[in-house]
């Protein structure tokens, strides 16, 4: 098996905005349906200087629907907000370092195991600044 290295993503936020998105136990998700915006709070990951999140309820989590139909999404912190693109990650090595970043970051529980569980792994999404 051939194991790709992905580069991290071009920045177009500052190394600082990115390290508090990256930094934060939680962050503001935007995404967007039908002209109207919706925001959620969610966990992210960073793996080789890219950010990466997961819908925890799999298929069922409404960010993660609107993400994938309109990719243009925003993170927020209390003091950071920054635009990307939403990437669905297919390939397994990645997800599988995904779910190491989130069990590193996150303590045990029922809230971590359920954003590493097999059942969600497909929502994995890569998240390039915009």
């Amino acid at each position: 098996m051939e194991v790709r290295v992905l580069s991290p993503a071009p920045m177009t936020i500052s190394a600082n905005d990115y390290a508090a998105l990256a930094d934060a136990k939680e962050v503001e998700i935007s995404t967007s349906s039908g002209g109207r915006g919706y925001s959620t709070i969610i966990w992210v990951v960073d793996v080789d200087g890219v950010l990466h999140v997961r819908s925890f309820l799999g298929d069922r989590g409404r960010w993660y629907g609107r993400a994938l139909a309109h990719p243009n999404v925003s993170l927020a912190t209390a003091q950071v907000h920054a635009d990307f693109t939403a990437v669905l990650v297919t390939d397994r090595t990645v997800i599988d370092t995904v779910s190491e970043a989130f069990i590193a970051k996150y303590p045990s529980g029922r809230s971590r195991d359920a954003m590493v569980a097999e059942t969600v792994l497909h929502t994995t999404l890569r998240l390039n600044p915009a």
